[in-house]
């Protein structure tokens, strides 16, 4: 069958939140029923399997777009198994979706290219939720479309939390002298002044990751002392840019 439909799209890709007014318009040309099997977890084991289920009252569902319009995201959603044709010469026997892209700027001049047009499984993760209500009388279980999202991180910031935990070892180490520990704890603190002036941010938008601040360096008296005891404790060594 073919026809076409809407689904929802996030505000913004791979960030928390459904928008209310964007909204991704769809092609479907495939089966007019649709067999998955899925897991205890509700993962998707397989499309349209050529042997007999497990289970099947629980491992076996069944979709059927051409009846239920509800069933067409579902099913759109490994239209990739059901398109042989293509018009691309470098794919063979699978599913192209032209993405248009619009520009975004960013902070340190480089521009992201935004995907428009989302395939429903770059925007979602597509699972059985068991307890997911069906209605009122019904069952319990239904499709559940988890929204992709990625974790907002900074290098620097990384950077500078490991280095403060490898040197943190050495806090009030015994063998250490009073002046050592003086110099540990001063490093310790200009790393969480750096890693706080360094946020978390979109780096997936990004090739460089801007830097604020200088990275903080260790009193260079204690950097002896600690590995001179690295070598005598067999302990870990530390980074030649601490």
């Amino acid at each position: 069958m073919k026809t076409t439909f809407t689904y929802p799209l996030p505000t913004q890709n791979y960030v928390t939140g459904i928008s209310t007014t964007r909204v991704g318009s769809y092609n479907y040309d495939g089966p007019d029923e649709i067999i998955f099997e899925i897991s205890d977890a509700g993962l998707i084991v397989d499309v349209d399997p050529d042997y007999e289920i497990f289970d099947p009252v629980k491992h076996r569902i069944v979709v059927n777009p051409k009846s239920n319009a509800n069933d067409l995201p579902v099913a759109y959603y490994f239209q990739d198994r059901f398109t042989k044709d293509t018009p691309d010469k470098n794919v063979q026997d699978g599913f192209v979706h032209n993405y248009t892209y619009n520009d975004e700027p960013q902070p340190n001049g480089e521009v992201y290219k935004a995907k428009v047009n989302l395939r429903l499984s770059d925007a979602y993760d597509l699972v059985w939720d068991f307890e997911k209500s069906n209605g009122a009388g019904i069952a319990s279980g239904n499709w559940s479309f988890v929204q992709k999202t990625r974790e907002e991180t900074n290098i620097w910031k990384q950077r500078a939390e490991m280095r403060a935990a490898s040197v943190g070892i050495y806090t009030n180490h015994q063998s250490l002298s009073n002046a050592a520990h003086v110099g540990v704890a001063s490093y310790i603190a200009a790393c969480k002044t750096f890693a706080d002036n360094n946020p978390p941010l979109k780096e997936w938008k990004i090739l460089n990751t801007p830097k604020v601040g200088t990275e903080p360096k260790l009193a260079e008296d204690a950097r002896k002392e600690i590995v001179a005891q690295t070598a005598k404790l067999n302990l870990p060594l530390l980074d030649e840019d601490i």
